[in-house]
């Protein structure tokens, strides 16, 4: 269950920085503020992505 929860919110986590990473590589927005920092929030999304994968393959191994 811990993996579980674990999991959700490392998913709403990356889905949160996929929006800022789209808005930030996109000009959807004028005046962007995002658009100063693409490469952290590049860098940061691919972090991300990364520990959401180590978790849901602990979770796909362990089901509890």
């Amino acid at each position: 269950n811990m993996n579980k929860n674990t999991f959700i919110i490392g998913v709403i986590i990356w889905i949160i920085t996929l929006l800022m990473l789209i808005i930030s590589l996109t000009d959807f927005i004028p005046d962007n503020p995002l658009i100063e920092f693409r490469t952290v929030i590049g860098i940061g999304f691919l972090a991300i992505t990364y520990f959401v994968r180590i978790v849901y393959r602990n979770y796909k191994n362990n089901p509890q």
